[in-house]
């Protein structure tokens, strides 16, 4: 299922995303998606899976998103945590 969402930037505009790969069934505890923006920039979206906790939102280069589209989405989602979090 294709979603999309609308992501406020510090410059006050706003750009539509849909989500590329959705990688919520690889982790019960963490939540994560890459989105497409309307523009052609990617970011990172992670949350846990808890009851009112806050999206975080993570530019990546086109580069590396690339390298993600070509992954497993269980490779994906560990690539993804990492840039995030670090290297376990």
């Amino acid at each position: 299922m294709k979603m999309a969402m609308t992501m406020k930037f510090a410059g006050g505009g706003k750009l539509s995303s849909k989500i590329v790969i959705n990688a919520t069934n690889v982790s019960q505890d963490i939540l994560l998606w890459l989105h497409r923006t309307d523009d052609g920039h990617y970011f990172i979206e992670r949350r846990l899976n808890r009851d009112h906790a806050r999206s975080i939102k993570h530019p990546i280069s086109i580069t590396f998103a690339e390298k993600l589209l070509a992954m497993t989405t269980e490779e994906a989602w560990k690539a993804m945590e990492e840039s995030i979090t670090g290297p376990y």
